[in-house]
């Protein structure tokens, strides 16, 4: 009976054994038998792919490790690492930027908002209060917010150890700021004209003039038909002339002096009123040139050989013509006589001229609101930054100019020529109404203490 030889390959008769067959190849040869058992075949097939994936396995591990150690790549990720890092420190700069900007933004709207005084009782009481301003109670109960723009104007007036009010005139009444507290009081006026104060500051506003009692701080009509009043004059008195003979040319002037009430009459010859404070009414010939006269108890005297534009009780703003056609201005000093002629490049036709009282500044101003001062006897001119100018007043002390400016929301507005420096305040700040013209006036009370002597 045959048995299969694994190590021969072939099938042996019984009793044969393997080393006495027959070989079909050179044994130790790589060559296979052609014949041969299937579960021999499969298991080479196994080896060989177990072999695979060995070398596979093993090319794959040197191709990563390799790569690893020699790739020129690793220059590539140390650029895009430091690109990554310089990325990470800017944008942690970009949001310590956004965060100190969001701070000092802050910071500013804080110091725009309105400050809230705490106990006016221990800030301002009785004996700081001006004549006719509320004061605060004993209990602390009064009240008072202050805006950040009239804390500066405080610091303004405390560096000139200075105090002023401002008067203007709205639907309620006439309006007394004490620009020292940021108070205001409104005194609503009844119709009808009554007396003058004396030594009373008086507020021309549309067909009325007021007059405020520089001592009570009281105001009163004293003219409700576009008549002409001027009580702070050279000579002390008061002249009044009614709106009927303003338009004629021989204009009634009533004159109040010393307690007793006369009259005479404008002379002839092309003049025309101009109230004037400080000096008094004037009569200014239409013509550019011509002499300027001024009244006076009985008649009207000399008081310039040239047109008198304005003044104060200090100097004159004259029109000086060597013909019509050629003219200049000159600011002259009516105590020394000096005068300073004011630069061409000053001057502009049909713009409006105001003298500071003292006589050292002129402001002028167009119709569009914008303004320049000239410092007299130098080559300075100013450029005045805030706008709405229309009807602007002098300070007492001639160092600010004060004017309410009624575009959008009203402001009184202040600048101070010799820093220069400029304030809008709201007056809604103040707790005081919106003016119902243009027209105000700045002085300063005899009673406030840095008047005192």
């Amino acid at each position: 009976m045959a048995h299969w030889c694994e190590s021969c390959g072939q099938e042996l008769p019984t009793g044969e054994m393997a080393s006495e067959a027959t070989w079909l190849v050179e044994p130790g040869t790589d060559q296979q038998s052609f014949a041969k058992p299937a579960g021999a075949k499969q298991s080479g097939q196994d080896k060989k792919l177990l072999m695979a994936v060995v070398s596979a396995l093993i090319i794959w591990g040197l191709f990563v490790g390799l790569g690893r150690i020699v790739t020129p790549d690793d220059s590539i990720d140390e650029q895009a690492a430091a690109k990554m890092e310089q990325a990470r420190l800017d944008q942690e700069a970009e949001v310590a930027a956004e965060a100190e900007a969001a701070a000092t933004e802050a910071a500013e709207a804080a110091e725009a908002a309105p400050v809230e005084i705490a106990e006016v009782a221990g800030d301002y009481g009785a004996a700081d209060a001006a004549p006719g301003f509320p004061v605060a109670s004993d209990d602390g109960e009064a009240r008072t917010v202050v805006s950040v723009q009239v804390e500066r104007l405080q610091r303004q007036f405390d560096r000139r150890d200075s105090a002023a009010f401002v008067a203007y005139r709205s639907a309620e009444g006439v309006v007394v700021v004490d620009l020292g507290s940021g108070m205001s009081v409104i005194t609503e006026l009844e119709p009808g004209v009554t007396a003058i104060y004396s030594d009373a500051h008086l507020l021309r506003s549309g067909a009325s003039t007021f007059a405020v009692n520089t001592e009570t701080l009281e105001v009163s009509r004293v003219a409700e038909n576009s008549g002409v009043v001027v009580s702070d004059t050279l000579d002390g008195h008061t002249y009044l002339v009614d709106s009927g003979s303003l338009s004629g040319q021989a204009a009634l002037v009533e004159v109040v002096a010393d307690g007793e009430y006369g009259f005479h009459r404008l002379p002839s010859g092309g003049l025309q009123i101009q109230p004037v404070d400080g000096l008094g009414i004037l009569a200014v010939p239409n013509s550019p040139a011509g002499e300027t006269l001024i009244a006076g108890v009985d008649t009207f005297l000399s008081l310039s050989e040239n047109r008198v534009l304005t003044g104060t009780s200090n100097a004159l703003l004259e029109q000086v013509c060597s013909t019509e056609d050629q003219c200049e201005l000159v600011v002259a000093n009516l105590a020394s006589g000096e005068q300073h002629a004011v630069p061409s490049s000053f001057v502009r036709f049909g713009d409006q001229y105001s003298l500071a009282p003292n006589g050292h500044a002129l402001l002028r101003y167009s119709q569009a609101g914008f303004a320049e001062v000239y410092v007299t006897g130098t080559e300075s001119i100013l450029w005045v930054v805030g706008t709405g100018m229309h009807a602007p007043a002098w300070g007492p002390n001639s160092d600010f100019i004060a004017w309410i400016d009624r575009i959008s929301d009203p402001k009184l507005k202040f600048m101070f020529p010799d820093e220069p420096d400029w304030l809008a305040i709201d007056l809604r700040d103040l707790g005081a109404p919106p003016p119902a013209s243009p027209e105000l006036i700045v002085f300063t009370s005899e009673t406030s203490p840095t008047n005192e002597s």
